[in-house]
């Protein structure tokens, strides 16, 4: 246990062993924690101020996020203890168990916490906003910001070839050069992204407290700071919507929406401040496969299978249904120049059906063969 006599706070929080006990999970037996707290009076404080600090981020819960504790357990314990230099001079007998001490302690941690909570959070908050604070910026970075102040959109094309069309009332900010792992951009407002693959550099995009990584595709992002929803449409491709670690700060413990993948013809929906994405099919979804013209979408006595079959390869889109419902139903039709969801509202007028978007894909649902008598 020698290793442990020179700890301070911070490497309590930062050791398993440690955050197992507080946390009530099995330990390794070759550590006991009270014994040492007794027997080392000297550490008594820093293990304090280490499992008061756990416990208050956790609420008791032993599931704590580790990327939590090592992004802000080093920031505000320094604080804590540049802010508590006195030592606490406390007994070795049941040193977590006496409630008077422990009373003068949390009201000394917990005020620290406190201010570095709230420091941490006005920090965060002010990052997302200004674009001098880029989390992503590397120190041999040249920054080039362009704003598009006009009534029309302005393409811009990096030095990777990747192109942004900006949109009115939209900046971004990006590296002259693109010479380190990643291919970092930063945005406010609305721009379409197309996007040179190069799988050994990925092409990431910030905004509203989220990014969005890619390798090559294209996809559009709207996110003005006055409008309460955040949407990303992907064109082509693949794209990861993911929160941005440096801007949901103490959220990541528990209100980070999870990530989720896009893929062409899909979308999501993220409202400020929220949870959870809302993942959809886009309006307009377009064709994507190129071995697939409008000019297919013809039909004669043709099987509905082969009719949902050929939309879902045309726009990449999951099209769910029973096969036991279309055995016997046919379409003639003319689909052509129509929206993806335009063409399903006519199939549904054909016949007594129904559809529905869930999670990004399409869900048929039909009931008859012949359209339902009004």
């Amino acid at each position: 246990m020698n290793k442990y006599y020179n700890f301070k706070a911070v490497d309590f929080i930062d050791d398993p062993g440690f955050r197992d006990w507080v946390y009530g999970r099995s330990q390794d037996a070759a550590v006991d924690w009270q014994q040492l707290g007794e027997a080392e009076p000297s550490l008594v404080h820093e293990m304090e101020a280490a499992r008061l600090f756990l416990k208050s981020v956790a609420g008791e819960q032993p599931d704590v996020s580790e990327d939590y504790i090592k992004i802000f357990g080093d920031r505000i314990i320094r604080k804590h203890n540049q802010e508590t230099s006195r030592e606490t001079k406390l007994s070795t007998i049941r040193w977590y168990k006496n409630p008077v001490r422990l009373l003068y302690m949390a009201a000394t941690v917990f005020l620290a916490f406190g201010l570095g909570w709230y420091l941490l959070l006005s920090a965060n908050r002010n990052a997302s906003e200004q674009s001098g604070m880029l989390a992503w910026l590397r120190a041999d970075d040249k920054l080039v910001n362009k704003s598009n102040g006009s009534s029309h959109a302005e393409i811009i094309t990096l030095q990777d070839g990747s192109k942004i069309t900006l949109q009115p009332n939209s900046s971004v900010t990006y590296p002259e050069v693109f010479d380190g792992t990643e291919r970092n951009v930063q945005l406010e407002g609305e721009a379409f992204f197309e996007v040179k693959r190069n799988p050994k550099q990925p092409f990431l995009v910030h905004f509203n407290n989220l990014t969005v990584k890619v390798l090559g595709t294209s996809f559009n992002i709207r996110s003005f700071p006055n409008e309460q929803s955040v949407k990303v449409t992907v064109k082509t491709g693949k794209v990861a919507v993911l929160p941005d670690k440096a801007g949901f700060g103490v959220r990541l413990l528990t209100k980070a929406p999870r990530a989720v993948t896009l893929t062409a013809n899909q979308e999501i929906l993220y409202k400020k401040g929220g949870d959870r994405f809302e993942r959809a099919v886009a309006i307009n979804s377009q064709i994507v496969n190129s071995a697939i013209s409008e000019a297919d979408f013809e039909f004669a006595r043709t099987p509905l299978s082969d009719v949902l079959e050929k939309l879902e390869k045309a726009y990449g889109i999951p099209i769910i249904y029973d096969e036991d419902q279309v055995r016997d139903c046919s379409l003639t039709a003319s689909l052509s120049d129509e929206p993806l969801l335009e063409k399903l509202k006519m199939i549904c007028k054909t016949m007594d059906a129904s559809y529905e978007t869930v999670d990004g894909r399409i869900v048929m649902n039909v009931k008859s063969c012949r359209a339902a008598v009004q």
